[in-house]
């Protein structure tokens, strides 16, 4: 509000009165919905009272009552968002325009797709890394080392497994899928074959199929041997008394080595002795090895037979019986005395006058007893007469009451 003075010389005066629309200053205001809503940018727009303003996002558009904006790289719309197409101000302004984002991402599907889209990357994302990331092989490696030799590659089996990548736009962070296998998803059955003689040992894995998944380490797996334990060389002994049917005799001792080691001379001795003393002591002569003895231990089994035979002692008929078979054999097993009386009746002057004549026949045999076993057993040999005649086995009888009248 203005005054002016008006004197009487004052002429008249028209006064026109204007009114120009205020400028007023709004926000466009960019959040981070992935950091706590914190502002990104803050766009100042400007508009005068009672004007509408479109809002465009064409950064081309050079029309002065057009309000260009545009989200900031490596961002997009968070859900449910979006940017207003016009702004409008009153005496009061505008209200400030919040637009709500979220990190965008480059989805890749395979390592050729990260270096398509490096361009919407953030500056100094290693590219190489995330590459590598999306790809790994899991790797099974055998190698053998035989006996004398040098270590030998023998196969390298691979399962190869990819994985998609998204990356943040903004932080260059990679978010990765999950594994999954391209190809076949098995390590294949890899045997190796043994040198005779040895253990074969495998550590470190197996050399069996295996399916392989992505959360598996790569293997080396080593073959190598060690010196086999050898068959076990048994010594046995049998009783070869009846040649056609030998029996066990249950006598076993066992001599242990490695492959290729000689056999003690000393050990050999000491389990023969060792099985010869036992059944000697038991009444067994011992007759000597059938067969080879081996040299050297290897992978076969072997067995040394001991032949031994029941030692027999003979006790003649006739003689005294030696204390040791007192209660086995008894006197009268070996010798035997038949006695026949002949009664002679005479008439000496008309009187019966009796002679007796007495015949005696003893009869022997030997008896062989079977030590080893104990047992009395005997067989007739021969008989031998020693009286006047021989009485033949048919007629041994008690003694025989003979009388002749003469």
């Amino acid at each position: 509000m203005f005054k002016i003075k008006v004197l009487q010389a004052t002429n008249d005066k028209e006064i026109t009165v204007v009114y120009t629309a205020d400028t007023h200053m709004a926000h466009i205001i960019y959040q981070d919905a992935d950091n706590n809503n914190k502002t990104i940018y803050s766009q100042n727009v400007y508009g005068q009272t009672d004007q509408t303003y479109t809002i465009s996002q064409d950064t081309n558009n050079q029309d002065p009552k057009v309000i260009v904006t545009s989200v900031p790289t490596g961002y997009k719309l968070a859900d449910g968002q979006s940017i207003p197409s016009s702004i409008s101000f009153d005496a009061n302004g505008a209200k400030d325009i919040v637009i709500v984002l979220k990190h965008d991402t480059v989805d890749a599907n395979n390592p050729g797709d990260v270096d398509t889209h490096k361009g919407d990357l953030p500056k100094g994302t290693d590219l190489d890394a995330i590459k590598q990331g999306m790809a790994k092989d899991v790797t099974r490696t055998i190698y053998e080392t035989k006996p004398g030799e040098s270590r030998k590659l023998l196969t390298t089996q691979t399962v190869h497994f990819t994985r998609t990548a998204s990356i943040d736009r903004v932080t260059g962070k990679v978010t990765y899928g999950a594994w999954t296998v391209d190809g076949a998803d098995k390590w294949a059955a890899y045997p190796v074959d043994n040198v005779e003689g040895y253990q074969q040992v495998v550590t470190g894995g197996t050399l069996a199929e295996t399916t392989v998944s992505s959360d598996m380490s790569n293997q080396d797996v080593e073959v190598t041997y060690t010196s086999q334990a050898a068959q076990d060389i048994t010594v046995v002994a049998r009783d070869v008394t009846d040649s056609s049917k030998p029996v066990d005799l249950d006598q076993t001792q066992t001599l242990k080595g490695n492959v290729d080691s000689p056999v003690s001379g000393k050990d050999l001795s000491d389990a023969i002795e060792a099985i010869r003393k036992a059944l000697v002591a038991k009444g067994y002569n011992y007759q000597g090895v059938e067969g080879q003895i081996p040299v050297k231990f290897d992978n076969s089994k072997h067995t040394i037979v001991l032949d031994f035979t029941r030692a027999n002692d003979d006790v003649p008929g006739g003689t005294t019986i030696p204390d040791k078979y007192k209660g086995i054999i008894a006197d009268s097993d070996v010798t035997k005395t038949y006695t026949r009386t002949i009664n002679l009746h005479h008439n000496v002057n008309g009187q019966d006058v009796v002679e007796h004549v007495t015949q005696q026949v003893t009869l022997t045999r030997t008896a062989h007893v079977d030590l080893a076993k104990l047992i009395q057993l005997i067989s007739l040999l021969s008989h031998t007469a020693l009286g006047v005649q021989l009485i033949t086995q048919n007629t041994i009888s008690q003694t025989r009451l003979v009388t002749l009248r003469l």
